[in-house]
Parts: structure tokens; sequence; C-alpha cells
């Protein structure tokens, strides 16, 4: 198990990330029961609420005097606003055509002619054109 450890960037990763969730955990469970919380119900907020700026924030509106009702409307704001940021940044990170992946084609583009008269969406693969068969632009081989 130690070599394992040693030898692997994936579980060393994973066992970083567990440590820093774990540690995360803890403080939130903390703050959750000194704030007049019991344990069922910071666990229950654990599991509906995944945002860890919500879940403090949850808290935070209760630990300062502020009614249920409060503290849910603010991890809601909370909560939009990290999922209005999630669709910015997916639209940043999507992945463009041509950059690891092959471009999808519907039907009607796909069947085109190419300039050396073979259909460009032919399943046979390989490659086409005058370089693959030898011959050049100019007719002579």
């Amino acid at each position: 198990m130690r070599e394992l450890v040693r030898t692997s960037p994936a579980t060393r990763a994973g066992l970083s990330i567990a440590v820093a969730t774990g540690a995360y955990g803890v403080s939130f469970g903390a703050l959750g029961t000194a704030s007049g919380l019991g344990v069922l119900e910071v666990c229950l907020l654990s599991l509906l609420l995944f945002s860890g700026g919500s879940q403090f924030a949850f808290i935070g509106v209760l630990a300062g005097g502020g009614s249920p009702a409060s503290a849910a409307g603010a991890a809601t704001l909370l909560g939009l606003r990290n999922g209005v940021y999630g669709m910015q940044v997916n639209t940043l990170l999507r992945p463009r055509a041509g950059v690891g992946s092959r471009p999808r084609r519907s039907r009607s583009t796909s069947r085109r002619p190419s300039p050396w008269g073979r259909p460009t969406g032919s399943s046979r693969g390989g490659a086409s054109g005058p370089r693959a068969s030898g011959s050049s632009c100019s007719g002579t081989s």
C-alpha cells in the first residue's frame, strides 16, 4: 500500500482532495453545531446544499440571530450566483471543434464532394486525395 501511494499520482491527488474536503467538513460541522443546529440538521444541510459558500452563509445568518427563512434566502441567492458563474465558465471552457475531438457533421454536409471526386464523409477511413494515391496535381506520376 505504501508503494502505491508513492508511485501513483492519482492516489496522491485523491488523498490531498480527501484531506482538504475532510477539514472543510469538520469546520462546517463545528460551526453548525456552535450556531445551534443539531448534528442531524448539519448533516442534512451538507447533503442538500452542494455549494460550500451557501452552507456557510446559512450557518452565518442563523448564528447572527436571523430566521431560518432569511438564512435560506441568503443561501439560495448565493447558490444562484454560483450557478450563473458556472454557466459563464462553461461557455469559456467548452471544447472547440478540432481540439482533441473530431467535429460533428450533419448528414447533409458529410456527403459533399471533395476536390478529388470522393465524398468527404466516406466511411472507408484512411487518407484520400492526390498525395494518398501517389499522383500529383499536375497529372503526371
